[in-house]
């Protein structure tokens, strides 16, 4: 249960860490790079394909997290089953509830990071041998085993949701760095710049309402 508990923590410490010093700050120099795509700069064009480079590799290792929060994910329903099946078994043999209250503890712990505590609490009170009964033990795990299903299907559909954002705009820059090459290749048509320019307003406007919605 530790093991889980510390690859959990690492998880989220790392894509908490990658959003805030790699993500934001990537999306933000796009933003303030599409500015000058009318200008069809060689600089212009290298900044951005070099923030789509960046924007794969945040990508790529937001996939390997996600892998291991299903790693994670089949681990902690293991550890659920056993304290099940300490409750069931406390059920029939009485009131012996030390095994199970600190197995219950071990999870709360584990997940109160991403239950704002109440978690912690539940598994507080079963350590302190308030339950009395596998009655008692068994509630206490079925709160706790809602409680990490909650927990890590919330922290895999923001790491998803993270993965989705970053892919899209990637795809988009894509398309604006074709159209400003086209321009720099070719004759700089009126009709190809303003096509140009078009797609980078729309995609600024994309990235300054996220990045206004994630300051809050």
């Amino acid at each position: 249960m530790g093991g889980l508990a510390s690859r959990l923590n690492n998880c989220l410490s790392e894509f908490c860490d990658t959003e805030r010093l790699e993500t934001f700050p990537t999306l933000q120099s796009i933003y303030d790079s599409l500015s000058s795509v009318s200008s069809t700069s060689t600089t212009t064009i290298w900044h951005l394909d070099s923030q789509r480079a960046q924007l794969t590799r945040i990508s790529q290792n937001h996939t390997a997290i996600l892998a291991q929060i299903k790693g994670i994910e089949n681990g902690l329903k293991s550890a659920e089953s056993q304290l099940h099946s300490t409750a069931l078994s406390m059920k029939q043999r009485g009131k012996d509830n030390k095994a199970g209250a600190a197995a219950a503890a071990v999870v709360g712990t584990m997940l109160a990071p991403f239950t704002f505590g109440a978690s912690l609490l539940v598994g507080g009170v079963v350590a302190k041998g308030l339950y009395d009964d596998g009655e008692a033990l068994m509630v206490a795990y079925r709160d706790l085993r809602g409680e990490s299903n909650a927990a890590v299907t919330s922290f895999s559909r923001s790491v998803a949701v993270s993965i989705e954002v970053i892919q899209t705009i990637s795809m988009q820059v894509r398309a604006i760095l074709d159209e400003v090459r086209s321009l720099s290749a070719a004759s700089e048509s009126n009709l190809k710049r303003l096509r140009a320019v078009k797609k980078a307003d729309s995609l600024r406007e994309l990235l300054r309402a996220y990045l206004e919605l994630k300051q809050y």
